[in-house]
């Protein structure tokens, strides 16, 4: 059975090897879904997998048939003035439903991400209890408010897979009949329906 390869990425980047010479990956309960945490200081390489139990809490949140592997390579660069760099490379191997028939789509998906988490503090309001202007502009969609000194890459690779997922995946031969009777969809159907003799 073919593969279909929802979002294609280069491999890994140049910058980015992913030979692990220092692992900061703290042990830690598993959580409902997929979690990983990642200290802060003195930051450093990661290779992270999902087991059995965690493919299934993905697969499930996502709304998948089948979530058959997940990891994730990358790193966290601590940078000046307290904020984190978070880059990371992530695959999957899933299926998803097909929009017309209904049967499993296989799907790849690969998908590079780079997160910046911001000190809390900067998005607090002051002590004094003075609602503190902020700027609108200051946060971009690709930063996060830093809380505490681990980050949860795991959350963060299945946010990521979840926003690479092709919305209407549909098998190649798969073609939507409409049914004999049934009503059209088109924009200008309910003004066809106005008109005299309908």
């Amino acid at each position: 059975m073919a593969l279909l390869v929802c979002s294609a990425t280069e491999a890994a980047p140049g910058n980015l090897p992913f030979i692990i010479t220092s692992m900061t990956m703290n042990t830690v309960a598993k959580s409902e879904e997929f979690s990983r945490l990642i200290a802060i200081e003195p930051g450093g390489f990661f290779d992270i997998e999902a087991d059995a139990d965690e493919c299934k809490c993905v697969c499930r949140r996502l709304g998948l048939l089948v979530v058959s592997s997940l990891v994730a390579k990358g790193r966290v660069v601590p940078q000046s003035g307290g904020s984190v760099i978070l880059t990371l490379q992530l695959r999957a191997e899933v299926e998803q439903a097909c929009v017309v028939t209904l049967d499993p789509v296989p799907c790849i998906v690969e998908e590079k991400v780079e997160v910046t988490y911001v000190p809390e503090s900067e998005a607090e309001p002051p002590k004094s209890g003075k609602p503190r202007e902020l700027d609108v502009n200051h946060f971009s969609d690709d930063q996060e408010p830093l809380v505490g000194t681990e980050i949860d890459v795991g959350a963060v690779v299945a946010e990521h897979l979840g926003l690479a997922l092709d919305p209407y995946p549909r098998k190649p031969e798969a073609v939507f009949e409409a049914q004999p009777g049934s009503v059209e969809l088109h924009p200008f159907a309910a003004l066809k329906a106005l008109k005299p003799g309908n």
